[in-house]
């Protein structure tokens, strides 16, 4: 009965690491494929603000249709078209800020 009890606990505890390893690995991917856009443009979407940055995600189907999967105001992650937006660079701290603060 004790040895059983262990092998749950073990079995329990290597799930655990596990599961967090892959969540951890996660987060660095999203931070390598994130990238950055500053609005030039909304055409009245609401969930948009000109001259602010936000978040792109990975989406390549989205981008084959000149689209990008932004992180708007409702922080949601929303279709929007590419041509409302222009890529920048930013430094490393002030991404991880932003998929931090997400």
């Amino acid at each position: 009965m004790i040895s059983e009890t262990l092998r749950k606990t073990e079995s329990s505890l290597w799930g655990d690491i596990n599961y967090s390893n892959q969540f951890h690995f996660e987060i660095i991917e999203m931070r390598i494929n994130t990238k950055f856009a500053l609005c030039i443009e909304n055409n009245g979407c609401e969930d948009l603000e000109k001259r602010k940055i936000y978040q792109i995600l990975p989406d390549v189907d989205a981008a084959s249709e000149g689209y990008l999967r932004v992180i708007d105001e409702s922080q949601e992650d929303y279709l929007y078209p590419e041509s409302y937006f222009i890529f920048v660079e930013l430094p490393r701290k002030v991404q991880d800020a932003f998929v931090e603060a997400g």
